[in-house]
């Protein structure tokens, strides 16, 4: 049962921040010194040891290359290497660890608005980040999109490069989650990996990551890749859960899904199934991310709680 701790003034620091988080999926990223999140158009990263002070914290801005809106930024760690995501409505741009360099951009091709196979209408934006690490040794970072292509940029130790794009609505498959080789045909919400949930690298005794991606819908599925090498993300299997899902997360030998009822779904990689739910809130749930060194996962939600 997930455990809704009080504030305890003695054990937590409130952050005055002169913005906040605007609400948007999984929309607050964080390593040991920094914690990042969108406010409207900007993506700012605040230094934690200052947050922890109590006194206003002085924001720092990741200068986006341009002015389009912003809907996700995400810290990546890549081995000992850490990097700046932004998801925007023209594309995909990676920064190094400072939030200063742009290392790398991918623009959307598919257009300014994209029609949904319910004929509906939705601005064109990258969302969902996560990184992976594929059966051939080789690092990448994953970004998803509206259209429900993801994106592979594998990273050589020095730059990145766009490696491959995993099909979306024009596949032909993955709507209801069992096509055995097709992608997503609604927008992507989230993506997740093993090496991803420990931060890009496995603590000292734990199994080495299993190469694998794990991506999620605004329709409810979630499908699990192997990710065979850069240029080959193979889909193994697709689960159809009642909600979209707002994150999701891989651990062992189980994929963990938040879905916007405040239902926590959890899938067996074995079974292919899901084996449990757990309803962790009331209202919508928003968010959900892994310890990096213990099996342990919070959740936050609009009911004003949060779950650990």
């Amino acid at each position: 049962m997930a455990a809704q701790l009080a504030f305890d003034a003695e054990r937590f620091t409130k952050a005055t921040l002169t913005d906040s988080p605007t609400l948007l999926f999984n929309n607050l990223t964080a390593d040991e010194s920094t914690i990042a999140f969108v406010h409207v158009n900007q993506a700012l990263m605040v230094p934690i040891a200052s947050a922890l002070s109590g006194d206003a914290v002085e924001k720092q801005v990741i200068f986006s290359k341009d002015s389009a809106p912003l809907f996700q930024v995400r810290i990546v760690t890549l081995g000992a290497e850490t990097f700046f995501v932004l998801c925007s409505a023209v594309g995909v741009q990676i920064y190094d660890g400072k939030g200063k360099a742009l290392m790398h951009s991918h623009a959307l091709t598919e257009g300014k608005t994209l029609t949904m196979p319910s004929g509906a209408e939705l601005g064109n934006h990258a969302r969902g980040v996560c990184s992976t690490c594929s059966a051939d040794g080789r690092a990448q970072v994953c970004v998803g999109s509206v259209g429900g292509g993801i994106f592979v940029f594998e990273y050589d130790g020095a730059r990145f490069r766009t490696a491959a794009t995993l099909s979306g609505r024009g596949s032909g498959g993955g709507g209801g989650g069992d096509d055995a080789g097709g992608g997503h045909k609604a927008p992507i919400t989230d993506l997740g990996s093993e090496v991803d949930s420990y931060r890009g690298c496995a603590p000292a005794g734990a199994e080495a990551p299993r190469p694998i991606l794990v991506s999620a819908d605004d329709a409810g599925v979630v499908n699990v890749w192997a990710a065979n090498s850069s240029a080959d993300f193979a889909k193994l299997f697709g689960v159809q859960l009642a909600a979209p899902v707002s994150a999701v997360k891989a651990r062992g030998n189980q994929v963990v899904a938040a879905q916007v009822n405040g239902v926590v779904s959890f899938i067996s990689l074995t079974s292919q199934k899901v084996y449990c739910e757990l309803q962790a809130h009331s209202r919508y749930l928003s968010a959900l991310d892994l310890h990096p060194t213990r099996d342990v996962f919070a959740t936050v939600s609009e009911d004003s709680t949060v779950g650990v």
